[in-house]
């Protein structure tokens, strides 16, 4: 029986990169003009947009090579770090089209960042030996 994570992190990984597509055409065909007049709003939509590829590549990433672990607190740290890398997707998706990108506070996009650096340790934490 295959490992459900991996299935939803493959499925979860290949959605972020079709995302990443589509909102470059958006950004290309819709709010072009708006990227051109100021370069805060180009940056920080720039910004989400390199945001959602990574969070895409960290998902497949880890949907290639996760194994369920043995012991059931390391089993219990990839849960959580699973469940924590998907709430990081939602809020890349939500910042790149509802946060503010006139200021420099930017609230979601870095507790999307803080949320995939914490699933990603907690994924690390959950392999067995790291001598290996």
């Amino acid at each position: 029986m295959k490992f459900l994570p991996r299935k939803i992190h493959l499925a979860v990984g290949w959605l972020c990169v079709l995302a990443f597509v589509l909102t470059g055409q958006y950004m290309r065909h819709t709010i072009h003009p708006l990227l051109e007049t100021s370069d805060r709003f180009r940056f920080s939509i720039r910004g989400n947009h390199v945001y959602l590829l990574l969070i895409g590549l960290l998902h497949l990433c880890l949907g290639a090579y996760i194994q369920r672990s043995v012991e059931r607190n390391r089993a219990r740290w990839q849960t959580l770090g699973s469940t924590l890398l998907c709430l990081s997707t939602c809020l890349v998706i939500t910042a790149f089209f509802w946060e503010s990108k006139e200021t420099l506070d930017r609230p979601v996009t870095l507790a999307a960042m803080i949320s995939a650096t914490a699933g990603t340790g907690l994924h690390l934490l959950a392999v067995r030996n790291l001598k290996d």
